[in-house]
């Protein structure tokens, strides 16, 4: 955050520089000018401030503190005013913390004689009520209706420009009075912008495609919400806490439905906002990092704090630690769980598919008498063909349009109608293929054969699975390195045991790759028509499945693509 306007005595003073550098002038108009005139709203904004500037062991600078307390510190050293020597010379001897609900913060510091300083900063509009004079050439004379007009109309002002505004007030009384609240002399204001990142605008367009509505929650005024709101396309109305606080509960729920932007929001105002939301049926993440801010990310669906910036409280309340505090960092946290998520639905699709129809043929097999696989095979088949292509299912890539669909309902399932639709579907699908070989097989060569054929069969409409699913995902072939490696590796197994002696230990017949017979011309010709059976129907399935259960994106259109 950077210091860029002032406005005090009357007149509106343009501050150069940016961030933490301490090199900038003040200009008036075009007229560079000294600080001296308005040197006590400065040194006012250094006093009255928690933060620091200090150097590490390399003698590079430390900033540490709040951003925006910050910013006052440097302003202050533009005009040659060190707080540490500040504080030498009036020590604070008293404080009232900075509070969401009141809006200010004030220090009390020894000014020697038996005087004591009160420095008071806050919201413009909050520190006026706390004023009954203004700073005007270096006398202090009565604040009347119009200065308070001036002063509130150039906040408006700045605020229209996208600037945080802070009002900053004073006064001079005997030591040990602890009236530090009334009657304060107005100093001025300081206004510093705090720009969106660059990222932004582009994250919360994604949100909005994605189904997630973003809502501005926010100590800003009004007008500086709205200017923020509408550089970085979050829409909506506008309410500040005033109002939010005098809305029923109902009304509450209407108007949250409406509104994109809460300014002016007391830690209170922000729980019901946030349980507003949820009444409505809504999954709400909600930020903060203060520890007013504590309540609200309890309570909230998912809270996430911020771990640079964020209080213990904030933390130890919240249930995601934001390391970088910067909201695409979410966005791209929402990417990534849902492809997490998808990966889950097909690693279960693809085992759940193929074990069902494991399940079936066995199971019709044997009412005719007929052993259908052994034991051995069946292992082989889950542990070493099944296994490695489903765990590479568990890294495939993200799906293009991931980002383009509504979120989950709350209590969906990993296994949710079209999952169930296609387990079911696809497997009776295999089983009747696979059930067909075995026989296509059991009257060319016997039962041996007919076990070899439905033993291979099985791995080799498994990788079928795998490409319709990919298809269906809208994902290449060969965008999952390790899927390649894994179906590659299961079938090079699946060889070795047909034409080696190894072979003879799972009860299979055993092939020759020279010379070629009749029997390995028969047995791949069958595998491989019933491969290429096995894809079309499975795609035929999916597709009526898919158009049977849309997935709506944000603008309600179905995504089914296929």
């Amino acid at each position: 955050m950077t210091i860029t306007k002032i406005f005090s005595n009357g007149k509106m003073i343009n501050v150069t520089g940016t961030g933490h550098d301490p090199d900038g002038y003040f200009m008036l108009g075009k007229i560079k000018i000294h600080a001296s005139e308005f040197e006590p709203l400065l040194r006012a904004g250094a006093l009255c401030n928690n933060s620091e500037i200090s150097f590490d062991e390399e003698n590079n600078q430390v900033f540490v503190g709040d951003p925006t307390e910050i910013s006052f510190l440097v302003s202050a050293r533009k005009a040659g005013l060190s707080e540490k020597r500040l504080l030498l010379s009036m020590p604070r001897i008293d404080e009232i913390p900075f509070e969401s609900e009141k809006k200010r913060m004030v220090t009390v510091h020894d000014a020697g004689d038996g005087q004591q300083l009160v420095f008071m900063k806050g919201a413009p509009e909050t520190v006026l009520e706390h004023c009954s004079k203004i700073l005007l050439q270096g006398k202090e004379v009565k604040l009347c209706k119009k200065d308070v007009d001036e002063i509130l109309e150039i906040n408006e002002l700045f605020a229209s420009q996208a600037l945080r505004v802070l009002g900053f007030a004073y006064k001079k009384e005997l030591k040990g009075s602890k009236n530090f609240e009334e009657e304060l002399v107005f100093l001025g204001l300081q206004a510093m912008i705090d720009p969106p990142r660059k990222e932004i605008k582009a994250s919360i367009s994604e949100c909005n495609d994605a189904g997630i509505r973003v809502v501005m929650v926010t100590g800003d005024n009004v007008i500086t919400a709205k200017s923020i709101a509408e550089q970085i396309g979050i829409k909506g109305n506008a309410l500040d806490g005033n109002e939010v606080h005098k809305l029923t509960d109902e009304q509450l729920s209407l108007a949250v439905e409406k509104t994109g932007i809460f300014a002016r929001v007391s830690p209170d105002a922000k729980l019901r906002v946030l349980k507003a939301l949820q009444v409505n049926g809504h999954v709400v993440a909600m930020t903060g990092d203060g520890v007013n801010d504590a309540p609200a990310l309890h309570a909230a669906d998912v809270g996430v704090s911020m771990g640079l910036r964020g209080t213990d409280v904030a933390r130890e309340a919240s249930d995601i630690i934001l390391l970088d505090d910067n909201f695409s960092t979410i966005v791209l946290a929402v990417k990534e769980g849902r492809t997490i998520f998808d990966n889950i639905r097909k690693f279960v699709n693809y085992l759940m598919t193929c074990n069902l129809a494991e399940v079936l043929v066995i199971f019709f097999l044997s009412f005719g008498g007929f052993v259908a696989l052994f034991p051995a095979q069946l292992l082989w088949i889950n542990l070493l063909t099944d296994g490695p292509p489903a765990l590479a299912l568990g890294i495939d890539p993200c799906n293009p349009q991931i980002m383009k669909r509504k979120p989950k309902k709350k209590k969906e399932g990993v296994i949710n109608k079209r999952l169930a639709y296609l387990i079911a579907g696809i497997g009776v699908w295999m089983t009747i293929l696979l059930t067909g070989v075995f026989f296509i097989g059991f009257s060319f060569g016997g039962i041996v054969l007919a076990q070899t054929m439905l033993f291979t069969g099985f791995i080799l409409y498994e990788f079928v699975r795998i490409a319709v699913i990919r298809n269906q995902e809208h994902i290449g072939l060969f965008e999952n390195k390790w899927l390649v490696y894994a179906v590659c590796f299961s079938l090079f197994l699946q060889l070795v045991l047909l034409y080696t002696p190894l072979g003879g230990l799972f009860s299979l017949v055993q092939l020759s790759l020279f010379p070629i017979t009749q029997l390995e011309i028969f047995f791949w010709a069958v595998l491989l028509g019933g491969v290429a059976v096995g894809w079309i129907g499975a795609l035929i399935i999916t597709k009526a499945v898919v158009k049977a259960t849309p997935i709506e994106n944000v603008s309600g259109k179905a995504l089914f693509k296929f």
